[in-house]
């Protein structure tokens, strides 16, 4: 049975590459980073500016939202919907967590190698024309060791509240890979990788 798939976590951790993949199996990727920037002013992609622990609540009531309103809507609620989102916490989407219709996964690096993870991030960013590609070496130590407290503290927050938790740290595509395939079978679907 297709259900919708919230997919959070830390940035570059493989949550728009899963959700775009994902349109394969007839989801509708969501983005939930157009309103993160419009109502916290673009901070978040340096691990400055907002409280994440204030905005957490925020994007999991709006997750709530746009879930109830596609079940309640004859016109809707036939579409799924793929959403991928950065500032969650999981202690903050237990209710969400507990709805028949919806799957939550946090995706996540938390024993990653700074330096490496840097290197991988410059020569990606380059390929993809991403938005993090105009950032210096520094600029992107300090996002992926923010990225890795939030990390550590999702993956805890998960263990204690029977969320999903993926390390994508090492081995991003091989992950990524395994969690689609498990969705193809979760939605009865005979796909191909």
């Amino acid at each position: 049975m297709k259900k919708h798939i919230i997919i959070a976590g830390a940035s570059r951790s493989g949550k728009t590459t899963l959700a775009t993949k994902l349109k394969e199996l007839g989801y509708i990727h969501y983005t939930m980073d157009s309103i993160k920037r419009g109502i916290y002013n673009d901070n978040f992609a340096k691990g400055r500016g907002s409280n994440w622990e204030e905005v957490s609540p925020k994007m999991a009531k709006i997750l709530e939202r746009l879930i109830l309103d596609n079940m309640n809507d004859i016109n809707y609620n036939v579409e799924f919907y793929a959403i991928d989102i950065g500032p969650l916490f999981p202690k903050d989407v237990i209710e969400l967590n507990k709805m028949d219709n919806v799957i939550i996964m946090f995706l996540g690096y938390p024993q990653i190698d700074v330096s490496w993870k840097v290197e991988q991030m410059i020569k990606y960013d380059r390929i993809i024309n991403s938005w993090s590609r105009d950032f210096s070496q520094e600029e992107l130590e300090i996002m992926i060791n923010f990225n890795i407290e939030f990390s550590k503290r999702i993956q805890q927050q998960c263990l204690e509240n029977n969320i999903m938790f993926f390390d994508t740290g090492y081995n991003q595509n091989e992950v990524l890979k395994e969690i689609y395939n498990k969705i193809v079978l979760m939605n009865g679907e005979d796909k191909d990788d």
